[in-house]
């Protein structure tokens, strides 16, 4: 599980990111795909080492567009069960089944998201969800303590 010496020891928000998106996976192998987009104050950015999984066919997501967009704009988690009946999913891989995207928020101010894949139907229960928000919680906490240097 992810501790707040974990992700508070990184020496810089980027070094906490890459220290959630391992947590993560090493907690739950199972999911196919963890990254965190950031929002650069137009659209949600991916950078190549923030992310775990298959290469990411979309490295820039308008707010307008997706699950993560939807999260980002609504600013709360958005759990899919089945991304085959969601219009907003963007088709990253044939093999996703669904996907929970949580929104990193620092006060009013957008950071980004934490999305993940999972090659499973409905595979993000309660647990997960919280288990989630707190990395999230843990990354806007991270973002706030370098931005306020």
């Amino acid at each position: 599980m992810i501790t707040i010496d974990q992700i508070h020891s990184a020496v810089n928000f980027h070094a906490a990111i890459k220290v959630a998106v391992s947590s993560i996976k090493a907690h739950r192998p199972e999911y196919d795909w963890v990254g965190v987009y950031l929002y650069n104050g137009k659209a949600l950015s991916l950078q190549d080492d923030h992310y775990l999984g298959a290469a990411a066919n979309e490295t820039e997501i308008p707010l307008s567009a997706g699950i993560c967009g939807a999260a980002a704009t609504a600013r709360k988690t958005i759990v899919v069960d089945d991304v085959s009946h969601d219009d907003r999913y963007i088709p990253c891989s044939l093999t996703v089944q669904s996907e929970i995207v949580v929104p990193i928020l620092s006060g009013d101010t957008l950071v980004g998201v934490l999305d993940l894949d999972s090659d499973k139907p409905a595979a993000f229960e309660a647990g997960d969800r919280a288990y989630l928000e707190y990395a999230a919680a843990e990354l806007a906490a991270a973002w706030a303590n370098e931005n306020s240097r």
